[in-house]
């Protein structure tokens, strides 16, 4: 394929799929017994960096094999046991069920399955075998799950209008999908944040704890928790619920920050600063992050770190968001200023 660049030593082979689909299945012919092959995929503008995987051994040849399952510890666990798989060099890998928590979430299947194992699924072929969870044991998994995404339309419009009878009908909706499947906890947050909006705070908080033990290792329940907490300024029990969070999602900037305003609140912003310092080794190009890490330096008077953390949010800014630019361009000349004074 003429758009493929070539490698050193190697000529393309091509296979396509024929039809626009969601899952994509490409039948490869021709391939020679207990080698490796170099391969990328392509879709439409998208391309893949250079992947490898062998083709089965011979029968006299020995072989690694993996066997392992049940995902439902979290994307961060998932990722760490996949690269651990992926560091014994096994010629295939056997998955015993729950690859996700609920089979009939289609988001589940990128950020629980697709996402972590990427680096080894990639590479070595894996034969799955359905759990429990993949199944649900629902009379109709589908009709939940729909259900609740046509309430995400209509609470989105709520929101955005202050329409309380959106609201209403996106609650009804929300709760109805609840009841037919008592598992789907990400129904219960979504019932949470509409009774937030409907002024029913302690009925919130309820059902977002309800739904950290339904299903703990899902983010939003905490995320959601952590801010009402900390608009009741509860900012110890906020804390603590960060914390829950950030063991969920390690990986993710959002807990640190959380934190960070929690301990700012608290008038600890030595610790805030910690916590922002974390957030950046998490994501290092988060111009908000630098921004606020910048304007905590400069008020401890820290003004040497608070002028490069300035400069890093400008870097990692859209350049075309020229008003938030000047913003901070205005903010560091007054630092400059105010050390000449």
């Amino acid at each position: 394929m003429s758009s493929l660049p070539p490698l050193p030593g190697l000529a393309w082979l091509t296979a396509r799929g024929k039809d626009p689909v969601r899952i994509h299945e490409v039948r490869l012919t021709g391939l020679e017994i207990e080698k490796e092959y170099h391969y990328r995929v392509l879709s439409g503008p998208d391309r893949s960096v250079d992947l490898t995987f062998h083709t089965a051994v011979r029968p006299e040849t020995p072989f690694t094999f993996v066997y392992y399952g049940d995902n439902k510890n979290g994307p961060h666990m998932h990722r760490k046991n996949a690269l651990a798989i992926l560091g014994e060099k096994p010629h295939i890998v056997l998955q015993c069920g729950d690859l996700v928590n609920r089979g009939d979430v289609y988001s589940q299947w990128e950020r629980l399955f697709f996402t972590p194992a990427a680096p080894l699924i990639s590479r070595v072929p894996l034969f799955p075998s359905l759990g429990n969870h993949e199944e649900n044991g629902i009379k109709d998994p589908v009709a939940a799950i729909e259900l609740a995404e046509q309430a995400e339309d209509i609470a989105e419009q709520a929101e955005d209008t202050e329409d309380k009878s959106l609201a209403a009908k996106a609650l009804e909706m929300f709760s109805k999908a609840f009841e037919q499947d008592p598992t789907f906890a990400e129904a219960l947050v979504e019932v949470g944040k509409v009774n937030r909006l409907l002024g029913k705070e302690d009925l919130a908080v309820e059902q977002f704890r309800k739904a950290m033990e339904i299903l703990p290792i899902y983010p939003d329940s905490y995320e959601e928790l952590t801010d009402v907490l900390i608009e009741r300024r509860a900012f110890e029990e906020a804390l603590a619920t960060a914390q829950r969070w950030a063991e969920v999602e390690p990986d993710q900037a959002d807990p640190q920050e959380a934190m960070a305003e929690i301990r700012g609140r608290q008038g600890q912003p030595e610790l805030a600063v910690g916590h922002l310092v974390k957030a950046l080794e998490i994501v290092p190009s988060d111009s908000g992050v630098h921004s606020d890490l910048a304007e905590l330096y400069a008020k401890l008077g820290r003004r040497a770190e608070a002028m490069a953390h300035f400069k890093q949010a400008i870097q990692w800014m859209d350049f075309e968001d020229t008003e938030a630019i000047q913003g901070l361009v205005d903010k560091m000349e007054a630092l400059e200023r105010a050390r000449v004074d």
